[in-house]
């Protein structure tokens, strides 16, 4: 009997991945990926430090290797997950990449500083890191993979320069103190934002779609968020994907063609609508309207369209619960006013203003000017 298993036994450890860095160097264990790179992986004891600075490089065997990346292919082995002792971690510019689980469930850690830029963010690289309150990026965009700070509920910004690619569902999800992010580039996956109950204002660009549940806030979790910016080419947001938001106004592009069931319910302060479809994009019973009269958008508010296309939207079983259509010919004066408010945050301590140059209205804001789709160019 004994000998009937161990073909699957040596199968088992032959597929395993194994626990074996290359060489140690200042308590910081390395495993050769390439004649000129390493990465940090997990050695035969768990990581001590309270405070690690990893280094840009490192000599081994008179080779010197530059240091690219954190953690490996192999979850179950990431060099930091679990880690109860590390509060702080500076990475050099070097290290562009940070693998799934590298820092997941570590209890204690408060600040990541990346002193270039970070290129990737894996799935569940810093999940559950409860304590963690500062993410320093210094350069560049980040893709963010699936769960990848999910309950990290101390965390208060995350502000690449160059912007967030969300690559996975519930990358943000109970981010509940996440008030500063920068602008999100591409489709915002399933629940990647629900439950940040203090985010206030977001800009979208280059995105097909929203997903499900994407800034999802209950009746208890009530989102502030308050400005969202939507981009040409979006074509669908999914169920709940606004879900008891603070939304004060909303612009749906000319490609929007699908609006999910409950996608805007609990935004009963919203006051002003701009729909750029000339086709009323097909959406639910109950999309902006509820069963609950707490949480409906009033059906009295103005809702801006296409010239031409009001009938349309009258007729329409589900748009026909508004009744005060208003025909536009040019939006620009409209979204300029929403986009003011928008590029123009209220956080304590700031200070917005609108300003015209060559003709164009500009915002300025804490120093800086920017166009009213959100591009610095000052």
């Amino acid at each position: 009997m004994k000998t009937k298993f161990l073909p699957l036994f040596v199968a088992l450890i032959l597929s395993s991945p194994v626990l074996a860095y290359d060489f140690e160097i200042d308590g910081l264990y390395y495993t050769i990926s390439s004649e000129t790179e390493v990465y940090v992986d997990k050695g035969d004891e768990d990581y001590t430090a309270t405070t690690i600075v990893i280094p840009e490089q490192v000599i081994y065997n008179n080779i010197t290797y530059s240091v690219t990346a954190i953690g490996n292919l192999y979850p179950i082995i990431n060099p930091f997950q679990g880690n109860t002792r590390l509060t702080s971690i500076t990475i050099p510019k070097t290290v562009t990449t940070i693998y799934e689980y590298a820092f997941n469930n570590c209890g204690r850690l408060r600040t990541v500083i990346c002193q270039g830029a970070m290129n990737e963010i894996g799935g569940r690289a810093f999940k559950d890191c409860g304590y963690l309150e500062t993410f320093t990026i210094a350069e560049g965009a980040t893709k963010v993979g699936d769960f990848a700070f999910t309950d990290c509920v101390q965390l208060k910004s995350f502000c690449p320069p160059d912007g967030i690619f969300i690559k996975g569902i519930y990358a943000f999800d109970d981010c509940e103190n996440l008030s500063t992010i920068t602008t999100l580039y591409g489709d915002v996956y399933d629940n990647s934002f629900s439950g940040c109950k203090s985010l206030q204002s977001i800009i979208i660009k280059d995105a097909n779609s929203i997903g499900d549940w994407a800034f999802y806030g209950s009746s208890s979790r009530k989102m502030a968020l308050s400005h969202v910016s939507l981009p040409e080419g979006l074509t669908v947001i999914g169920d709940r994907a606004f879900n008891n938001c603070s939304l004060k106004s909303i612009v749906f592009p000319s490609t929007i063609d699908k609006i999910g069931e409950n996608a805007f319910y609990g935004n009963s302060g919203m006051n002003k609508m701009i729909c750029k479809a000339e086709l009323p994009p097909i959406i639910a019973e109950y999309t902006f309207n509820s069963q609950y009269s707490s949480g409906r958008v009033s059906s009295i508010i103005p809702v801006y369209i296409p010239k031409g296309s009001k009938e349309l939207y009258e007729t329409d079983p589900y748009w026909s619960y508004f009744t005060n259509f208003i025909e536009v010919e040019d939006f620009s004066d409209l979204e300029n006013e929403i986009a003011t408010n928008l590029n123009a945050p209220s956080h304590k301590n700031t200070q917005s203003s609108k300003i015209l140059q060559n003709n164009q209205l500009l915002i300025q804001h804490n120093g800086q000017i920017y166009t009213t789709t959100g591009q610095r160019i000052k």
